[in-house]
């Protein structure tokens, strides 16, 4: 019998927004058997280079999924997508979220509620999170400007300003092309590391 993935997510706050953005696909097909899945990375004994993200971002979200900044500010959508790819032989899960709405230690909270209430935690027992209830920008124009801040720019040298425009000139020039690469350590291999550095 094959593992049931349930998921969890509220549609939708007080006044009818959603929180979550939903969406799921289903392929009639094993993970091997798919042009881009059977790419995934495969686990190894020792360290090793694998192929970069961008080639699995088919299997990330719907197309019509945000991808700039300007598609947050032109439509409303929820800040979390939440994407479910079926296989008959796995599923792959992704959540998608703009890189302002939280840093990395609120996603660990948010993931670490999400784990709570899939594990049967009761909802009063999870950690309310803060700061989600509240504009940070409410006032944001509406005060008095503050006198000059120390961390304000100074006014740089010439030679500091011809270097930076050197450096401009080269890269309109001569684009560097990106290659994305993950490196894949085993569990063996960050073991040793940690007891190295402890």
């Amino acid at each position: 019998s094959r593992p049931v993935v349930h998921v969890f997510s509220l549609s939708e706050i007080q006044n009818g927004e959603p929180v979550v953005k939903f969406s799921k696909v289903h392929h009639e097909m094993a993970m091997g058997d798919h042009p881009v899945a059977s790419k995934l990375h495969q686990g190894t004994v020792y360290p090793s280079a694998q192929p970069g993200v961008e080639q699995f971002r088919s299997l990330t979200g719907p197309n019509a999924r945000p991808t700039s900044f300007e598609d947050y500010l032109s439509r409303y959508l929820p800040q979390i997508f939440l994407h479910i790819v079926t296989f008959n032989d796995g599923t792959l899960m992704s959540l998608t979220w703009p890189h302002t709405m939280s840093d990395i230690f609120g996603w660990g909270h948010i993931f670490k509620a999400w784990s709570d209430v899939l594990g049967g935690k009761s909802y009063n027992a999870i950690p309310h999170l803060a700061g989600f209830d509240t504009d940070v920008l409410e006032y944001f124009g509406k005060t008095r400007l503050a006198e000059r801040s120390l961390m304000e720019p100074i006014e740089r040298k010439f030679s500091s300003k011809v270097g930076t425009l050197a450096r401009s000139i080269e890269h309109a020039v001569q684009t560097p092309h990106m290659e994305s690469r993950l490196l894949c350590l085993p569990r063996g291999i960050l073991d040793v590391l940690e007891g190295r550095t402890t």
